[in-house]
């Protein structure tokens, strides 16, 4: 896997763990678009992943949320400064996971 589709697969989870319930079919393929997006983005997949976070979020509830922006700056300022570092986006992508599906469940 590729570190660009490690963070795409990272904001995918975040957007949809911190947009919350109830989720929608359509909103989630618009979510992994924006991460195909960041998938491709090259070398500003930081900001991207940034953006798609927050879009992703945004989508669900038409609403900013405290907790998807904090979501987004810290994926963001992760994934600029550890994206050539050999296993720190497997690392980066798993967390993202696990706090994308625990805000989802959990919040």
């Amino acid at each position: 896997m590729t570190p660009q589709l490690e963070i795409a697969i990272a904001a995918f989870f975040l957007g949809i763990g911190t947009a919350g319930a109830p989720l929608e079919a359509l909103r989630i393929f618009i979510a992994a678009v924006l991460c195909v997006v960041v998938w491709r983005s090259g070398k500003f997949v930081g900001s991207v992943a940034m953006i798609a976070v927050i879009a992703c979020a945004y989508l669900q509830h038409n609403q900013f949320r405290v907790t998807s922006l904090v979501a987004a700056a810290v994926l963001g300022i992760l994934a600029h400064f550890f994206y050539r570092r050999p296993r720190a986006t497997t690392v980066i992508m798993a967390l993202s996971a696990i706090t994308g599906l625990g805000f989802l469940f959990l919040g």
